[in-house]
């Protein structure tokens, strides 16, 4: 799969600091699969799930309909939806909206839409500056049908959209990349959210490399340091020492830059690169000087099958790789051939290894779960709103706990764990570690209400 921007899926989000953004640290792209089993999830074990006829029932358990049709003739009920596409600002392109439009339609095909009811997307994008977000909101706020907001790729209009809507109708996300949101009220971010998403390296690092020393190179761009800095936040609680080197994006040796920053004996190296150009530089370099590729932890962004050719052997490079998701990583086991089914049967296979698609999928069955725990003549802002605060998880593809207003700054942050794997070749991925979470010391620092890792 290609990446949509310059910077990648996620990672994109990185040219749009100067108006006040910031980049989301991980995301898995293209399509994989795994020899490893995934963590317990929501879906359940099915004994077949090479079909769709297959796929469906554990989804429906989820989220709580009934199997069969919605019948048309009754009145929608309606979710207000944002995405950035359309125009000159892409965050992820189109697949958000495609995989929640997707969610929406196998919800009223299979799911028996909520309590009979047809399910309803409707659509406002922000394509080009942060003032059309005020239009969406308005849009949303004057609709009486639309009594939740759904988030795909936010960066540009979000924080418009925030201020206008006020906590007046809930906003749910899947992996916020505009850090306003994270203290937006009745504002609920399932999956992950910058810098949340970022400070999991660390403790991976710490935990499971062993690590005491870190090299942390970065493209010298806009908004890039402010990246890093919630790793080496997160490395500074570890107690693993840093040392931080830019580079130039546009060169295709890195070397000096690694051997500046140490790499050659650090423990652990935290690759920030996403670009094809970039990808391939550091690979390269890295393999020239001779460093192991099981101390690189990197973005799923370097897995682009145009350049998969030009790496150093002719495959990806076998590092480390961290996702604030899971789900799609797998196709050899029940949950991953369920995934994969569905999408096949709703005729989005092409989707189904992006990420976002992923996130949105079941952010919007998430959505129809609360609201068929709510049933259709209770439906309202407040009582959709009350679902969410109360929700636990385990999160469809997510966490294996919910826990919004784990942190006081930031009470709209659900999650802040990464699902780690290491690249085997050929296309093979062993899941590392399924859930690890921010450093406790860091936890503590940023006043978490419990700690966990």
């Amino acid at each position: 799969m290609t990446a949509t921007t310059s910077r990648g899926r996620w990672r994109a989000v990185a040219t749009l600091a100067a108006t006040a953004m910031a980049a989301v640290g991980v995301a898995a792209c293209g399509s994989s699969s795994s020899s490893s089993s995934s963590a317990s999830h929501t879906t359940g074990t099915l004994a077949s799930a090479s079909s769709a006829s297959a796929a469906v029932p554990s989804y429906i358990t989820y989220t709580g309909g009934k199997a069969g049709a919605a019948n048309p003739s009754l009145s929608p009920v309606e979710i207000g939806y944002v995405n950035d596409q359309g125009g000159s600002t892409v965050i992820a392109g189109t697949d958000p909206t495609t995989a929640a439009q997707m969610g929406v339609n196998w919800i009223n095909k299979y799911a028996g839409g909520i309590d009979g009811h047809p399910l309803k997307l409707v659509t406002c994008f922000v394509k080009n500056a942060e003032a059309e977000g005020l239009t969406c909101a308005q849009q949303f706020l004057a609709n009486p049908k639309i009594n939740v907001i759904s988030y795909g790729a936010m960066a540009l209009g979000a924080t418009t959209i925030d201020a206008t809507v006020n906590g007046k109708k809930p906003i749910v996300e899947g992996v916020a990349i505009n850090p306003p949101d994270n203290k937006t009220p009745n504002d609920y971010i399932l999956f992950a959210a910058v810098p949340y998403i970022d400070y999991p390296w660390a403790t991976f690092a710490k935990d499971y490399l062993h690590a005491k020393t870190a090299a942390i190179l970065y493209p010298n761009q806009t908004g890039q340091l402010e990246v890093e800095q919630a790793v080496i936040d997160a490395l500074k609680a570890e107690g693993i020492k840093y040392k931080l080197v830019g580079f130039d994006p546009n060169s295709t040796d890195v070397t000096g830059a690694l051997e500046a920053a140490g790499a050659t004996t650090a423990d652990f190296i935290n690759s920030n690169v996403a670009t094809p150009s970039e990808c391939l530089a550091f690979a390269k370099s890295t393999a020239e000087l001779g460093i192991s590729p099981s101390k690189i932890l990197g973005l799923f962004q370097c897995q682009i099958p145009s350049i998969k050719s030009q790496y150093p052997g002719g495959d990806y490079p076998k590092w480390y790789y961290g996702v604030a998701n899971d789900g799609a990583q797998y196709e050899s086991d029940a949950e991953g051939k369920t995934y994969n089914a569905v999408f096949a049967a709703m005729g989005e296979s092409s989707i189904a290894g992006d990420p976002w698609a992923l996130v949105d999928f079941s952010q919007t069955l998430t959505i129809a779960k609360w609201m068929n725990a709510v049933g259709y003549a209770n439906l309202s802002p407040a009582t959709i709103e009350a679902q969410a605060k109360v929700f636990k998880g385990p999160l469809l593809f997510g966490p294996p706990e919910v826990a919004c207003g784990k942190y006081p700054a930031a009470p709209g942050v659900c999650a802040d764990g990464n699902a780690f794997f290491q690249y085997e070749g050929n296309g093979q991925f062993k899941l590392v570690a399924p859930w690890v979470e921010t450093p406790p010391a860091l936890q503590k620092q940023l006043g978490a209400k419990y700690i966990t890792r």
